[in-house]
């Protein structure tokens, strides 16, 4: 018999308390940004002919004392807030399929574009919001890059999947947030049962080869050099599925990029229930 956990249809809305807090460090320089995020997952009618099932998802940012200082950190930061308010559609193995109600998510980000284009000013405000508005447009692309939010990529894994007949599972995913571009990783995942939870641990490892244009003028312009030798992008977690609903109640995940030069970013992610 294999041994996973099973999908269940979500019966009740999920309330939770999302924190990322990302570091660097460079020598003596220290840059700590830390977000905290209230989420309400809410169950809608599954749908007849497929048997998939609506769910919303909706995000608030708990109050804080002030924006990054840097401004176009502040401007990112507020632009997230365009997918604060989305309905997905939930497949068999637990996983969104679609994106739903694009329409209205196009709406609620021409009014968020308006409060921004008031409240930044300079040359990269304008294209900056070109570029937004060429990503938020609804089509069916909008859904894949939807999903590369952090929470959302951190929350909807593919744990339905995973069997443990033989104690450890491996997979490949994509981290986004630590880089300016996608990480992919190799994870080895492990579980224990108990009487009310599934726990499930991973650890995961950088798969990248060489370093592209890019991510190697990234790291220049972060260390003032460049990267002696490779970088190394490690992981590791947690994961607490609750046997009652079926759906993960927390999780906890670390990442940490390391350099040759002595530059080091750290992005620590938790989620609870509330």
């Amino acid at each position: 018999m294999s041994t996973g956990i099973p999908y269940k249809a979500l019966q009740k809305t999920l309330k939770m308390m999302f924190t990322s807090e990302i570091t660097e460090k460079k020598g003596q320089d220290y840059k700590n940004l830390i977000r905290l995020t209230y989420v309400d997952i809410i169950p809608e009618k599954s749908s007849f002919w497929s048997g998939e099932q609506g769910v919303k998802v909706i995000r608030e940012t708990a109050p804080v004392h002030h924006l990054p200082e840097n401004r176009a950190d502040a401007f990112v930061q507020q632009v997230s807030n365009a997918l604060y308010h989305l309905n997905f559609k939930i497949g068999h193995k637990g996983m969104p399929v679609s994106l739903e109600k694009q329409d209205e998510l196009w709406k609620r980000w021409l009014m968020l574009r308006e409060l921004l284009a008031d409240s930044f000013t300079g040359d990269w405000v304008d294209e900056m919001l070109t570029k937004v508005d060429l990503k938020m447009l609804p089509s069916p692309d909008l859904f894949p890059q939807v999903m590369e939010d952090l929470f959302l990529n951190e929350y909807f894994r593919n744990i339905y999947e995973l069997k443990f007949d033989s104690g450890i599972n491996q997979l490949q995913r994509n981290l986004y947030g630590l880089l300016p571009e996608v990480v992919k990783l190799q994870e080895r995942w492990s579980m224990k049962s108990s009487a009310n939870h599934y726990q499930l641990r991973f650890a995961s490892k950088w798969t990248g080869n060489e370093l592209g244009e890019k991510l190697n003028h990234w790291i220049k312009i972060k260390t003032g050099s460049d990267a002696e030798g490779k970088p190394e992008i490690t992981g590791s977690g947690s994961f607490l599925v609750s046997k009652e609903t079926g759906w993960c109640s927390s999780l906890e995940s670390t990442y940490a990029l390391t350099t040759g030069s002595g530059y080091e970013k750290i992005m620590k992610i938790n989620l609870k229930s509330i």
